[in-house]
């Protein structure tokens, strides 16, 4: 009897870090499964972006009946006792459902993550749940109480040992440490080296900065934050005057993509000096196009985590404007580079913002301790992939011992 998986959390490949994690699972348990298929929770658009980056056709796509605007009561009817047709649909025709990984199961997320925690509790009489990739935690009060209830039974596989811990110290019985999905080359990774040669840039070397849609997780004034973005290009046009500045949309998706939000907003501030030698590539890219412009930086300056994690894989620095645990966990502890970092959450934005202080002494570093750093990179991420590798055999293994 064939076995059906469902992959969810990739509804949109234009978020490179979501397709990135995607692409990698897939195309590495994909040729070890036997009457197994595969579908992802995806429109026919995405699909079709999976299958090019995963090189597989054999994939299909599920489309979610999940509807969110109801009310409490019927959230509780739905999910809690499992009385809707959108958990009956996975229930009903999947052996194992695997969630991507992501930082919408924190604190700075409480109420998604039981909303979701109460689907996937529902779900898991049924089909298997695993979670896998995940930043996990840390909730306090009622919200920990609670998802300790819907996610003990739970495997969880953490990306990250803050998450980790916090879920063996919550009680959930499975629980797999693990580092992110990316951090391992994506399967035509080396197929798009040609990207570099067509850029502006060609024979130039160059900055790669990625500014954040999600601007309001850092501040509520969106002015003062591309304010900030553009003081940030101006320091580097400083200390960098021969090279170019590349502005790079890592997330596309709607509803706060980085070049809507950011990056159009960015261009529409600069004057027409300050932006000579800006380029923006805000087009669709494959996600192995996107590691390959990051990895042909001289360095990066990134709000999106996963930018600064194909940085790292490429073994190039990145400094990570932060706004939620994940980098702490991913980036300061998984790969032993804190010194990355800058918090960002709830800081002074705007033309004379300290942040641009600090990220100029973290290019200092850089600079001052290029080779040293980029060596530690490169053993950290090797050790990172191991583990990723782990957590692709352990769930290689929970499906072969889904009933036939």
């Amino acid at each position: 009897m064939t076995k059906k998986i469902l992959i969810t959390h990739i509804a949109t490949t234009l978020n490179y870090g979501s397709a990135m994690m995607a692409i990698n699972l897939i195309s590495r348990i994909k040729p070890f499964l036997n009457d197994t298929e595969i579908y992802c929770e995806c429109d026919n658009y995405n699909l079709d972006r999976i299958k090019k980056g995963t090189q597989l056709e054999d994939i299909k796509p599920f489309e979610s009946q999940h509807s969110r605007d109801i009310s409490i009561g019927q959230k509780f009817k739905k999910y809690i006792l499992g009385k809707d047709p959108s958990i009956s649909s996975i229930t009903d025709h999947f052996d194992m459902m695997i969630i991507l990984g992501g930082d919408d199961l924190s604190e700075t997320y409480k109420k998604g993550a039981i909303l979701r925690g109460s689907i996937y509790h529902s779900i898991n009489k049924k089909c298997r749940v695993i979670l896998a990739g995940q930043s996990f935690g840390p909730f306090s009060g009622t919200t920990k109480l609670i998802t300790k209830r819907l996610y003990k039974n739970i495997p969880i596989i953490t990306r990250d040992d803050n998450s980790f811990e916090f879920s063996k110290g919550l009680g959930i019985k499975d629980v797999i440490k693990s580092r992110d999905l990316a951090l391992l080359a994506l399967p035509n990774q080396g197929q798009f080296g040609e990207i570099i040669e067509q850029l502006p840039t060609e024979g130039k070397e160059y900055i790669t900065l990625v500014p954040s849609g999600l601007w309001s997780k850092y501040t509520s004034d969106q002015r003062g934050y591309t304010e900030t973005w553009i003081g940030i290009i101006n320091l580097v046009k400083q200390k960098f005057p021969k090279h170019m500045i590349i502005l790079l949309g890592h997330v596309l998706g709607p509803p706060k993509s980085d070049d809507r939000v950011s990056i159009n907003k960015i261009l529409q501030g600069l004057s027409k000096q300050e932006s000579q030698n800006v380029v923006p590539i805000t087009n669709e890219l494959q996600p192995a196009e996107a590691r390959q412009i990051l990895g042909g930086s001289k360095l990066v300056i990134t709000g999106r985590m996963h930018a600064a994690v194909s940085t790292f894989f490429m073994r190039k620095p990145a400094i990570s404007l932060a706004y939620s645990e994940k980098y702490s966990g991913v980036i300061g502890r998984g790969l032993d580079l804190a010194d990355l970092i800058i918090e960002s959450r709830n800081r002074n934005w705007g033309k004379n913002s300290e942040i641009i202080d600090e990220i100029d002494a973290k290019v200092d570093y850089i600079l001052n301790s290029y080779g040293g750093l980029v060596k530690k990179i490169d053993q950290k991420v090797d050790e990172c992939s191991k583990m990723v590798e782990d957590q692709i055999n352990f769930i290689l293994k929970e499906i072969n011992a889904l009933p036939a």
